[in-house]
């Protein structure tokens, strides 16, 4: 560039207007279109670009003087003069124009940046459906961050960027931080809430941000009213130890003593021996804490003996009562030893189940056909509607056990199974002998034909046939 300036000092400039003028006077004249059609369009932007450069370079030059420069054409010379500050008025002109562009543009920048700033509200600590309400009437792109907080609620605003008060342009972006609420999978010791009251147990709920238990009253009659009773987590798993904020439960507060008003009449069940099953129904219907106590009598089974609570007395709700009614006549065991065992056998009991037995005797024990004793005492009462089985079992003697010599080997199973049965209690060993009678005939029975004592032992000589 500076090579390109060092040659236009004053004398090549006015050198080069001189050979330039001598030249648009010695050149004959043609048509501007034929000038047009030979000149290349590379030509046009080179000569553009000259022009431009010598007018920048005649910036720093010196203003010239005026200058008259001679030039032959055909037989006469002309004389042109060049005005020198032509071009510098020019030049002011273009600039002038340019500056006042740049101003109005920069002007109207300014403007329309002015008018299409908006400022922040504060909406740190409120709701983002506000902020985003404002965002959409403001053309404001919102990039929301969640993070946990313990200090801001769901879905509140913790900060902006940039800071409320401050101004933000129409259609640019801000940076949102908004709080998901406490942590749902952190761990949080429940407390032993006994003797605390709603107000202290809802105050340790806000604190830790913990909505998922629940508080709900029920009567109690011996906790005071407004105090903890119990709590229920839904998953049987869970304990206060274990507990996180996603788990649900309830808490259960004692809202005292549930007060009735007396205004339920009394019926009366006992002059018509009313059945149980008609004042357990009229109990369940108005609340009433009923009990029951069964006695023996003569009424009939179930029918009302007495009532605590007098008929035509007026009652409330969850009151207390207590009806006597009849089990039927006790039953009294007999004394089985002044029954025959036929008259036993064939007896038919009530309240009881009769279990009758015969067994053997030895020599000098109970007689043929008298009680050898019984199990439940004679005199012994028993309810005829007692929810325990009682069996009575009577045993009656057989006398002494009678063996009476047996033919066939193939009599022995079954003859010492029957008579076990009847507390004979054999035993007994099969001895094989030589002999002509038929095999499997018993020879010899020892003892036979005889009286014997229970548990006996019995020898069969049987013959092998040969």
């Amino acid at each position: 560039m500076s090579d390109f300036l060092s040659k236009f000092t004053k004398s090549e400039y006015d050198k080069t207007v001189e050979e330039k003028e001598v030249m648009t006077q010695t050149e004959p004249p043609r048509k501007k279109e034929d000038k047009e059609d030979k000149k290349s369009k590379e030509e046009k932007k080179k000569e553009k670009k000259l022009a431009k450069q010598m007018e920048m370079e005649a910036e720093l030059l010196e203003e010239p003087k005026p200058v008259v420069v001679s030039a032959r054409r055909s037989s006469h010379i002309e004389e042109t003069t060049i005005d020198p500050s032509y071009k510098a008025n020019q030049r002011k002109k273009w600039i002038g124009a340019i500056v006042a562009v740049v101003l109005f543009v920069a002007l109207g920048t300014a403007f329309y940046y002015f008018i299409n700033q908006v400022k922040i509200p504060d909406y740190v600590g409120k709701p983002v459906s506000e902020l985003k309400a404002w965002a959409n009437r403001n053309d404001v792109t919102l990039e929301i961050t969640e993070v946990f907080s313990l200090e801001v609620s769901k879905d509140y605003i913790i900060s902006l960027d940039p800071l409320a008060n401050s101004k933000i342009q129409k259609g640019s972006n801000m940076s949102v931080e908004i709080s998901k609420g406490a942590d749902p999978d952190e761990q949080i010791l429940v407390p032993d809430f006994t003797g605390n009251t709603y107000f202290q147990i809802q105050e340790w709920l806000s604190s830790n941000k913990i909505n998922n238990l629940r508080i709900t009253y029920e009567y109690h009659d011996e906790i005071p009213a407004n105090e903890f009773v119990r709590i229920v987590f839904n998953d049987k798993n869970i304990k206060p130890e274990t507990y996180t904020r996603k788990d649900y439960g309830l808490i259960y507060i004692s809202n005292g003593p549930e007060v009735f008003t007396p205004n339920i009449e009394v019926p009366d069940w006992t002059t018509a021996h009313q059945d149980v099953s008609i004042v357990q129904a009229w109990a369940n219907q108005n609340q009433i804490d009923l009990t029951v106590v069964k006695v023996s009598s003569n009424v009939v089974v179930g029918g009302v003996i007495s009532q605590s609570v007098a008929p035509k007395t007026m009652v409330a709700k969850k009151s207390k009562m207590t009806i006597t009614i009849s089990q039927g006549e006790e039953v009294i065991v007999p004394d089985f030893s002044k029954i025959k065992k036929d008259d036993a056998a064939s007896m038919s009991s009530s309240g009881y189940t009769l279990r009758f037995v015969e067994m053997y005797q030895p020599k000098g024990g109970a007689t043929f056909g008298s009680l050898i004793w019984q199990d439940v005492k004679a005199g012994t009462k028993i309810s005829p509607t007692s929810t325990k089985t009682v069996v009575v079992t009577v045993y009656y003697s057989l006398g002494q056990p009678y063996l009476t010599k047996l033919g066939s080997e193939r009599e022995i199973p079954e003859f010492i199974y029957n008579e076990n049965l009847k507390s004979a209690n054999f035993t007994y060993e099969v001895q094989y002998v030589s002999d002509v009678a038929d095999k499997g005939t018993i020879i010899e029975m020892l003892p036979s034909n005889q009286f014997v004592d229970p548990g006996q032992h019995i020898i069969f000589k049987v013959s092998t046939g040969s």
